[in-house]
């Protein structure tokens, strides 16, 4: 395995992430309370592929109030409150890979979803600043997990003592998902009902460091017509 890429190889791999940020802008501009899941995966996939990606299926999408599932788009329609989560496995160019993930408030949220927004926000910021040569990939990892330490979500950086949804049962076999009906207007309309919820834990998703997390605030103007806009925020 490589450890250092040519200079050709690292302008292919900053093209692919350029191609993926150029497909966020897109989602950006596309949504608005109103329209679905469908929609704003479409206006990703056609930004990035009509410049030059390779694949459309290496990402996902997530939309609820809740902020906590992706996967493919089902008909999900916007609304204000629902955060919105673009985890982009992939996106390919010439072959490298650039992978994201980002997320948007649509309208108001939660003191409490504000509180967690900007605690990941100031995690990459004090990561970004301890980035340069020689510095050890662990004190980089240490220092994201600051600002979750400080307000009371984790007691150590240490992955061991994280809580995540993925960990196994307390006697080490597999966490079962509780049954239970999550009421899901759009599910439902195509006469389908929805009957598990991951339970919801006090941590990061995943214990580990690697991607760098913007999010986005969609809020409405009110002219002749009520629009919404979005704008990067981190």
């Amino acid at each position: 395995m490589q450890k250092i890429r040519s200079p050709k190889e690292q302008a292919v791999v900053r093209a692919a992430a350029q191609l993926a940020s150029i497909g966020i802008e897109a989602a950006y501009h596309a949504t608005r309370p109103g329209v679905t899941d469908y929609e704003i995966y479409a206006a990703f996939t056609y930004a990035q592929m009509s410049r030059g990606g390779e694949t459309g299926d290496g990402y996902q999408i997530g939309i609820n109030r809740y902020g906590t599932h992706c996967g493919k788009p089902y008909g999900h329609v916007v609304r204000d409150g629902d955060l919105i989560n673009l985890y982009i496995s992939a996106v390919i160019y010439q072959g490298y890979t650039a992978q994201i993930a980002r997320m948007i408030a649509v309208g108001d949220i939660t003191d409490k979803q504000e509180e967690v927004l900007q605690m990941c926000t100031e995690g990459v910021e004090k990561a970004a600043a301890r980035v340069k040569p020689g510095v050890l990939v662990s004190d980089v990892a240490n220092a994201s997990f600051e600002p979750y330490i400080e307000r009371g979500y984790l007691t150590s950086a240490d992955s061991r003592t994280m809580p995540y949804n993925w960990s196994a049962a307390d006697d080490g076999k597999p966490l079962l998902i509780p049954r239970k009906h999550v009421v899901d207007e759009d599910w439902e309309r195509q006469g389908r009902k929805l009957m598990h919820v991951y339970p919801a834990t006090l941590g990061p998703h995943n214990p580990n460091v690697g991607i760098r997390y913007r999010w986005a605030r969609c809020s409405p103007i009110t002219s002749s017509r009520t629009i919404t806009t979005c704008s990067p925020r981190g």
